[in-house]
């Protein structure tokens, strides 16, 4: 019963406690992560810090939150079964440490993350990347290992994942992906496809997965 909001220019994402039916108590929100009080909005390549954090994504059986800080080409992993202000990261994707933020065209590296999206049955994370790509983290209901390499890309050829960066408007490449959706029903990843105007839609079961698999279908 909680409301996570990215409040990306001020390197924070606040925390409303909502009531049982998931309405909001009042407007003032009541932790913040990413900064150590409501009053300051730096920037900071730390464990607890943040750089534009763009989008989020909840783990509701494991009470994890999934941070996108863009300008830091990363995504920090918050346990947020209790929160306190300004709390270290548990885990880090895309870089190996907490005090790295190197952009990297790579199997285990992220370039400008934006889109976040959990996939609850098959614990996977999936990050949509300025590289033109969208990548699939293993994020088992355990520990993660800081810096885990990607188990699949979308978005680029299946001849060369993970080295490839090039946009395309064909029925796997994609152009600028921005934000992500997923229906953990029917298995199907949503894609906004911002370069090419339009949203993609993928089968993501885990027996058809593949490095640059083509969409299913296309609206827009």
């Amino acid at each position: 019963h909680r409301l996570f909001v990215s409040d990306m220019t001020n390197n924070r994402v606040l925390v409303f406690n909502l009531d049982a039916s998931n309405v909001l108590l009042d407007r003032i929100p009541d932790f913040v992560l990413g900064q150590a009080n409501f009053t300051s909005n730096q920037a900071a390549l730390t464990q607890a810090g943040l750089s534009n954090p763009h989008s989020v994504a909840f783990d509701s059986i494991n009470n994890r939150l999934f941070v996108v800080s863009q300008s830091q080409h990363r995504v920090l992993v918050f346990d947020t079964a209790t929160i306190v202000n300004g709390e270290n990261a548990v885990s880090v994707l895309g870089q190996t440490n907490f005090t790295t933020a190197n952009a990297s065209n790579s199997q285990a590296g992220m370039n400008t993350p934006y889109g976040v999206a959990y996939d609850p049955n098959n614990a996977r994370l999936f990050v949509s990347l300025g590289n033109n790509s969208i990548h699939i983290y293993p994020v088992p209901n355990g520990a993660i290992v800081n810096g885990v390499a990607a188990s699949f890309e979308i978005g680029q050829p299946a001849a060369t994942p993970w080295s490839t960066t090039g946009a395309a408007i064909t029925q796997s490449g994609v152009n600028q992906p921005k934000d992500l959706a997923y229906d953990a029903i029917n298995n199907r990843l949503f894609v906004a496809d911002s370069g090419n105007h339009r949203v993609t839609v993928y089968d993501v079961t885990l027996v058809t997965m593949s490095n640059g698999m083509n969409a299913i279908n296309e609206i827009g």
